[in-house]
């Protein structure tokens, strides 16, 4: 996805033509005809666009299936809304991310349903559900740790923790620090594993997979976004280094 901001406006777009034919207003059927098959064509966009906007080509169809559904405009307005809610949420939340273009580039590209959906859920929790993004940062890490050693062909425990995970990926793309001599670079090296054992106590301590006790805390939006910066940075790089392993 190029440019999420334009496709933010043409899901606004579309989605004030729903509410406009929903209230029985002036229509443009050529423009919501022609967003939905552009819109369609985006992986992300699709996989959560609102079921009506799959079944209805156009806005007459639309009309067949709000219309009886709801009698007032409010609760017609209100039902548009709320199905579009989690794809704004998401888009938003991917927007506000400083690492969204050459994240979920890096990422698309290995083409892995589990590695997209995983980075999707970390960023569309940040800003309502602070604890839910720490767990779903883990989350992230551990998805792309596994896919990489799928992909090799690597055997590993099914219930091994995020560090066993972090440790057997960096010594098979050989990323461990005691695997380089330059010292800035193991420098570097050492930090990513610092923090990707710090995203994973983190999400022990706050995360929302787990009862908390009383000194757990509460999780800060800011907080929030830093594990999952960190924990996207992080997979980016894995990905990245796989790739040029497997193109060389």
């Amino acid at each position: 996805m190029k440019d999420i901001r334009q496709t933010l406006r043409d899901i606004e777009q579309m989605k004030m033509l729903l509410v406009s034919r929903a209230r029985g207003r002036d229509f443009d059927d050529g423009t919501y005809y022609n967003l939905r098959e552009t819109l369609l064509l985006i992986p992300e966009v699709d996989e959560q666009f609102p079921d009506f906007v799959h079944a209805c080509r156009n806005m007459n169809e639309f009309w067949s299936y709000i219309k009886p559904k709801y009698q007032t405009y409010r609760e017609r307005e209100d039902h548009i809304t709320l199905a579009f809610a989690p794809l704004l949420g998401y888009l938003e939340a991917l927007a506000t991310s400083p690492l969204h273009g050459t994240l979920t580039d890096a990422l698309t590209e290995v083409n892995s349903h589990h590695v997209n959906e995983a980075c999707r859920k970390a960023l569309s929790r940040v800003h309502d559900n602070p604890d839910g993004a720490v767990t779903s940062s883990r989350s992230l890490l551990e998805t792309v740790c596994k896919h990489i050693l799928d992909e090799q062909k690597v055997e590993y425990e099914e219930k091994a923790d995020l560090p066993d995970l972090y440790k057997m990926i960096a010594k098979h793309l050989k990323l461990a620090p005691d695997q380089h001599s330059q010292s800035e670079l193991r420098q570097m090296l050492q930090g990513c594993t610092t923090v990707v054992y710090g995203v994973g106590s983190f999400r022990n301590r706050v995360g929302d997979a787990h009862g908390k006790g009383a000194k757990s805390g509460t999780v800060e939006r800011r907080h929030a976004m830093l594990a999952v910066s960190i924990a996207c940075a992080v997979s980016s790089f894995l990905i990245e280094t796989w790739e040029n392993e497997e193109a060389s």
